[in-house]
């Protein structure tokens, strides 16, 4: 029954031939034929195939040795001739070589191959393709040569590849080369394509590298389970947020050899977390791409278009993440004012919900802020690094800071400690951002933003450092117009007087500092009498404090000036009215 079937089908093929070849012959008006669809073929096909998923158009199959026999109508080879002006009637024919499994065609001058490109050059020794998972085993220099370019010069490149594999020792001109592979840390096998192009033709060539992958060592264990934020196999990420993967650390014994991947490509190792930013397919392995993996482990993250909450601006870290006593914490703060919660992350894995959201209590770790609106994640804030102190004796004792007035945008505050103690460093901080040292500071309070946070910190040599930390709310409104100092700018007689000009009335205080420290203990004055150099400052307040004024007092004391009067060599005679006599004096001055 099969072979009755099998001659039916030859004599239908045979049956069609005729008509497809009498459709295409027949007039012009039909020699444009549509097989596997009615439809009319387009305006620019001469045949159209459909084959709506059922299959392809199978070329002749042809070993190299074959091909070559292929001969013209008058049984004559095919010619090399690409300057004819009239196109053989052989040019364009396509095979498929079974030798080479790649389709070829025929250009009047030589068999094109689309796999590796339209030269006819050759390289010696063959390219390796059993290049060892470590790299090594390719160390031959390779030649090209091109007959239609036999001086050269050629250029290279890795076409596919470049990520493990470069060129070394080029020689453009005598066409020779080396690959060198980097350690490929999967099972599978990579190949990298080598390119070489004659500068003489224009034509490429295409060469194949191939590295074998590595083995698996069953010793390592199955890699853990990924847990995310937010949870779940399949999660989106929200434009401009990010996604938290992690596996737990106590499960992972052999975590240096743990590898996450993104798409099957390595994205980063011996790490228990990972900050997902990009669509894709993510899995751990251990040892080895490929190696050890757990069933259904893997997380797929798709992007979406809507937007994630905006991400903290920074984290403020007491006593700049240092812990001085064991098992102690430190205070870890966001100021940034955010639509949504903040949630915390230690190394990786999401901690409970803090009140207030933008604080926590941190113990040793790495630690960060997200912001989320319980369905999309913003990005993290920075990483802080939580520690314990090292090789410290005792810890210092704590500053207590004093401040005088209210933080008005724009204005200033007078920052002081009221317990210094002897041999301390008090170093002053907006935020993060190191301000000055002293036991005192007048502190410019910042415009544009609702929160800040002071802190000073206490340090002495071979002790651990204490600190005082508080979130301030900055307050928006009318502050004083800064004052214009007046007065003398010498010590004169030893002393200058300085006066206070304020634009406008009110009901002003003054507050006068020398070098950040007080100098009129609270009394207000809008004048006061100076007897040393240094820098001097005003402020005037009526609520919030006015910017400070500053002048400079030279520390150099100078003496009223001397005159007198020199005596005359002559007496003069008498006087009268408009009559003029000219005397001389000396002016000595201090």
């Amino acid at each position: 029954m099969k072979e009755k079937k099998t001659k039916l089908l030859t004599k239908n093929v045979f049956f069609l031939l005729p008509i497809i070849l009498g459709l295409l012959l027949c007039n012009q008006a039909y020699t444009q034929v549509t097989i596997g669809a009615k439809k009319e073929p387009e305006k620019y096909s001469m045949l159209e195939l459909i084959s709506n998923g059922r299959g392809g158009l199978r070329l002749p199959h042809l070993t190299t040795q074959d091909r070559d026999k292929l001969e013209d109508s008058s049984s004559r080879p095919f010619a090399d001739n690409p300057n004819r002006a009239i196109p053989f009637l052989y040019e364009g024919l396509t095979i498929y070589n079974t030798d080479t499994r790649c389709l070829e065609y025929y250009n009047a001058q030589r068999w094109v191959s689309i796999c590796d490109g339209s030269s006819r050059m050759t390289i010696n020794p063959a390219p390796c393709t059993q290049i060892a998972a470590d790299g090594s085993g390719c160390d031959n220099e390779f030649t090209i040569t091109d007959p239609d370019c036999v001086n050269g010069p050629f250029s290279f490149m890795v076409l596919v590849g470049d990520r493990y594999a470069e060129l070394l020792d080029v020689d453009e001109w005598n066409g020779t080369f080396k690959i060198r592979f980097s350690a490929n840390n999967s099972i599978n096998s990579r190949s990298a394509v080598v390119r070489v192009r004659s500068t003489c033709t224009s034509l490429h060539k295409d060469f194949l590298f191939t590295q074998l992958g590595q083995s698996c060592s069953t010793s390592l264990g199955t890699a853990p389970e990924i847990k995310g934020t937010p949870a779940g196999k399949n999660i989106t990420l929200y434009a401009g947020g990010a996604v938290y993967l992690h596996v737990d650390p106590p499960a992972t014994q052999h975590l240096s050899e743990l590898i996450w991947t993104r798409n099957n490509m390595e994205v980063a190792r011996g790490v228990n977390y990972i900050t997902v930013t990009q669509a894709g397919v993510y899995d751990v392995h251990m040892g080895t791409i490929g190696c050890n993996q757990r069933v259904n482990n893997a997380v797929t993250v798709t992007r979406s278009t809507t937007s994630a909450p905006r991400q903290v601006d920074s984290v403020v870290a007491e006593n700049n993440g240092l812990i001085c006593n064991q098992g102690s914490t430190v205070k870890l703060v966001t100021i940034t004012s955010l639509s949504g919660s903040v949630r915390w992350f230690k190394n990786g894995v999401l901690q409970g919900i803090t009140s207030p959201d933008n604080e926590v209590n941190a113990d040793e770790g790495e630690w960060f802020a997200v912001v989320t609106d319980n369905t999309a994640w913003s990005k993290p804030s920075q990483t802080v690094a939580v520690s314990g102190a090292i090789n410290t004796t005792a810890r210092l004792t704590a500053p207590i800071v004093n401040f005088n007035g209210n933080f008005c945008a724009g204005g200033t505050v007078y920052l002081s400690v009221t317990n210094p103690q002897q041999g301390y460093t008090y170093t002053w901080y907006e935020n993060n951002t190191p301000l000055a040292t002293g036991k005192n500071y007048l502190y410019s309070v910042p415009t544009g933003v609702a929160k800040v946070v002071i802190r000073c910190r206490a340090t002495m040599v071979n002790h651990c450092p204490a600190e005082y930390m508080a979130t301030k709310n900055i307050v928006t409104g009318t502050i004083p117009a800064q004052p214009v100092i007046t007065g003398n700018t010498i010590l004169c007689n030893g002393s200058a007087t300085l006066s206070a000009m304020v634009q406008g009335s009110g009901n002003y205080t003054y507050a006068w500092y020398k070098d950040n420290d007080s100098i009129d203990s609270g009394i207000n004055r809008r004048q006061i009498t100076v007897t040393s150099g240094g820098n001097y400052y005003v402020t005037v307040s009526d609520g919030c404090t006015s910017r400070a004024a500053h002048i400079n007092i030279p520390a150099v004391t100078s003496a009223n000036p001397v005159v007198k009067l020199l005596s005359s060599s002559s007496t003069p005679g008498t006087a009268k009215i408009n009559d003029e006599e000219t005397y001389s004096a000396s002016i000595t001055f201090g």
